[in-house]
């Protein structure tokens, strides 16, 4: 594979070769001016008469800039050999072998610093006539294969050499100057039209469908998500340097999306948030160890048996100063870090614990249903989690509900349906929850294995005044009927509506109308002694039938 402004090829080794001769040649001179140097002395200490000093001084002076000017000659090429190996070891981490042409990172930032100079010269030139910005791009791309498959080496290299041919098919003609970071993230140097930021947004998405669809065909690559961080070249404050490293932030920024395609542009604010994010991770960390989030519990009532048979794990932060902190406080920030895997985590964690209490002082069992967040599905840690907190607390996986929310599976159909069978291998029951909202897609339901479907409260607020909302939740019930999944109405929250649900065919509700959030003593005694259950002795005893897994 050839890539046009730079040919490493097979010159590496060439050049270090070359390289080490030059330095054993000057070597050998220096050795040899040394012992002239060492002869011409003794011969001038020898010599009787007046010419006796000048001889001396004339044979110092000759060595000593023959042997500073070879020094530095030697020194020079070792710096050479240092950056060739520099360069090898870099071009054989990513790629597996030195015959690839690209511009490593110190050789991008070279030619693409050279051409933002020139493009500063000239609009210096035409000041009043300023058309073109420069942007540096940083493109990150990743593996989203299975759970379980590790991505090797050579599959990395194999993946690394395709995207450089994708970067040379799509720009190798073009003024577009690209390279590759010892980090593995690409690189790419653009000058447009200062009114064309949002086309070039346009085309570098393009790109990366293109590029994920190439992955997609060739079989012998792993699916990919591309993801972009940008930064423009801001007159006459940044240089090349530090547009690279913005472009770097915007992207590490933007490393929380596994959509792919997704666009990050740096902004100065994006430094206030990490750094308010960085704190609060550190107090995330705390409130974990301290055990300051607080598990609530909203129960889900089974329509057909007109009893309460499961609840969802809620979290709440008991923060030492500001209070209860309802998730969105911060659940939105931990999102984009690897804190929110430590606090779905915890969750499940306390659900197990909580449930094994219950168990053992032969309360009613339920099916509590725990929602996983992306960063934690992406996790390959995830199902020897899942098995092991189980294994800790002694508790069955068909006490549980395994939530994903809907524009998670629409990101990644094959991955998640893979996960998804996996997860209910272990005897878990998976739902689908906020269906509905932005991402719906019929061939996600018929292609992703739920046992279950949460129809989101946005279909169920207007459904006491609007028949067209209740003939598309009357539809929907159907159609996932027909699929052999169960469904859930969350976000009720008056009689009427539950009457219409009812009369729907819908198998369970969840909502203020039954019971708000509550802490899980609260929770226990509200299954205990409710208004809505019949109270019989013996229904305590009772081994209650899932309508989930009926």
């Amino acid at each position: 594979m050839r890539i046009r402004n730079s040919r490493l090829g097979n010159t590496i080794e060439a050049k270090k070769k070359v390289n080490l001769i030059a330095m054993g040649v000057i070597g050998v001179l220096v050795f040899g001016i040394l012992v002239a140097e060492v002869v011409g002395l003794i011969a001038a200490f020898t010599n009787e008469g007046t010419s006796k000093n000048v001889l001396r001084v004339l044979w110092m002076g000759i060595g000593l800039f023959a042997t500073l000017l070879l020094s530095g000659g030697f020194f020079l090429l070792w710096i050479l050999r240092v950056r060739l190996n520099r360069k090898y070891r870099w071009a054989m981490s990513l790629f597996g072998t030195e015959d690839v042409g690209i511009l490593d990172e110190n050789a991008f930032a070279l030619k693409a610093g050279k051409r933002l100079l020139a493009l500063r010269k000239k609009d210096g030139k035409h000041a009043f006539f300023r058309h073109k910005t420069a942007f540096v791009v940083s493109m990150g791309v990743r593996s989203v294969r299975g759970i379980d498959a590790t991505v090797s080496s050579s599959s990395l290299h194999a993946m690394n050499l395709a995207i450089c041919e994708c970067l040379e098919q799509a720009y190798g003609r073009s003024d577009i100057l690209f390279g590759a970071s010892e980090r593995g993230h690409f690189l790419l140097y653009i000058e447009i039209e200062e009114d064309q930021a949002a086309s070039m947004k346009e085309a570098l998405t393009r790109f990366a469908d293109e590029m994920v669809e190439t992955f997609d065909a060739r079989g012998d690559l792993p699916p990919i998500a591309v993801l972009f961080g940008a930064a423009e070249a801001n007159f006459p404050r940044d240089d090349i340097e530090s547009t690279m490293a913005h472009a770097d932030f915007a992207l590490a920024h933007n490393a929380g999306n596994r959509l792919s395609g997704d666009f990050q542009v740096y902004d100065a604010q994006m430094v206030k948030e990490e750094a308010g994010r960085r704190s609060l991770d550190e107090e995330v960390g705390r409130a974990i160890e301290n055990e300051e989030f607080q598990i609530y519990y909203q129960a889900k009532w089974d329509v057909k048996n007109a009893r309460f048979y499961g609840a969802e794990a809620l979290i709440r932060w008991k923060h030492p100063t500001r209070g209860v902190l309802p998730p969105t406080s911060f659940i939105p920030y931990c999102e984009s870090s690897s804190k929110i895997v430590e606090i779905d985590h915890y969750v499940f964690d306390r659900v197990c614990r909580d449930l094994a209490e219950w168990n053992q002082e032969g309360k009613r069992k339920i099916v509590v249903s725990v929602n996983l967040s992306r960063r934690t599905v992406y996790d390959p840690n995830l199902l020897p989690f899942l098995e092991e907190t189980l294994a800790k607390y002694r508790v069955s996986p068909s006490q549980f509900e395994i939530e994903l929310t809907e524009s998670l599976a629409a990101q990644n159909v094959v991955f998640i349906s893979a996960i998804i069978r996996r997860i209910r291998a272990l005897g878990f029951t998976t739902s689908m929850d906020d269906f509905g909202v932005g991402y719906s897609s019929l061939s996600s339901l018929k292609n992703i294995p739920f046992n279950v479907l949460k129809i989101d409260k946005s279909f169920i607020d207007d459904i006491e005044i609007d028949a067209r909302s209740a003939s598309m939740v009357h539809s929907i019930i159907d159609l996932v009927h027909a699929l052999g999944m169960h469904v859930i109405a969350e976000g009720v929250e008056t009689h009427r509506q539950v009457e219409i649900l009812g009369s729907l065919g819908l198998d369970a509700i969840q909502g203020y109308y039954y019971c708000r959030p509550l802490e899980a003593t609260r929770f226990s005694q509200f299954l205990e002694n409710n208004i809505f259950e019949p109270r019989k002795k013996a229904e305590k005893k009772e081994v209650y039938n899932d309508p989930t897994r009926r």
